[in-house]
């Protein structure tokens, strides 16, 4: 930042920095964040370049970052801004009136799976980003169906982006569905059936979100990635699949060699 080129008075543009996720780097032991601290105070004496920061985070930082910018909070929306929002992300051309009560509902579901997790003290396991991506994959079903939404694709993505955590996750996600869509739509889909989805091809390509697995034997669950990508790819000319595996947290230190052996 020291580099860039300096900013003229007269001149409208300034450059700002923005750091999206900074609570993260709040958890290293490095302290990556105290590099700010002098920045975030320079009154354009020192002869660097002034530079504006716009911090993003889910959680607060510490006191002495707070203290040096202005602390903007969001609250969480209400649930007209939700459904307005799902709408938004469907776009006019997809939406109809039955599109839009089967949104409705499916906002219905996700608050009620959010206070279910608030409830079970785990809050930050379903957030805002579940909803917008549980959306987004109604939508592309929606548009590869030509037009229509089934209960069937409703009941494999908020299993898909709500379930998971634990068991009563699951049967939270079930209940909260019956309530709302009264009848459920053939079998619900298991969890190796969403993880053999999310490693398809179709999935990878179409701009999927990352696979998160929560489980307490990552061994056994990175062969069982293995075998299915060996499954999914091997067959295919070129496409051979390649798991490369790495973690700075102490607990995982010794995975690797564990899995290698």
């Amino acid at each position: 930042m020291g580099k860039g080129t300096a900013v003229k008075p007269e001149n409208f543009v300034r450059p700002v920095v923005v750091l999206d996720e900074i609570g993260l780097a709040e958890d290293s032991k490095k302290m990556p964040l105290k590099a700010l601290h002098s920045l975030l105070e320079d009154d354009g004496t020192s002869g660097s370049v002034q530079v504006g920061f716009i911090g993003i985070s889910n959680w607060s930082l510490d006191p002495a970052k707070m203290n040096r910018g202005l602390y903007v909070t969001r609250q969480l929306p209400e649930d007209t801004e939700l459904k307005e929002t799902a709408f938004e992300i469907f776009g006019k051309e997809l939406l109809t009136n039955d599109i839009k009560e089967k949104l409705t509902n499916v906002t219905n579901i996700y608050n009620e799976l959010h206070r279910e997790c608030c409830a079970a003290k785990t809050t930050s396991y379903i957030g805002l980003r579940d909803f917008y991506c549980l959306v987004k994959y109604l939508r592309k079903q929606t548009k590869d169906r030509t037009g229509r939404l089934t209960q069937g694709d409703i009941q494999h993505g908020i299993l898909r982006n709500f379930g998971g955590i634990c068991k009563d996750a699951n049967e939270w996600v079930m209940e909260s569905y019956k309530k709302y869509f009264k009848k459920e739509e053939g079998m619900w889909p298991t969890i190796i059936d969403m993880i053999t989805e999310n490693l398809g091809e179709n999935t990878l390509e179409s701009g999927g979100r990352y696979l998160l697995i929560v489980t307490p034997n990552v061994e056994t669950t990175i062969d069982t990635i293995n075998e299915i990508l060996k499954r999914t790819y091997d067959e295919k000319e070129g496409r051979k699949p390649e798991i490369k595996f790495n973690s700075d947290f102490p607990d995982s230190a010794l995975i690797p060699l564990l899995w290698q052996t």
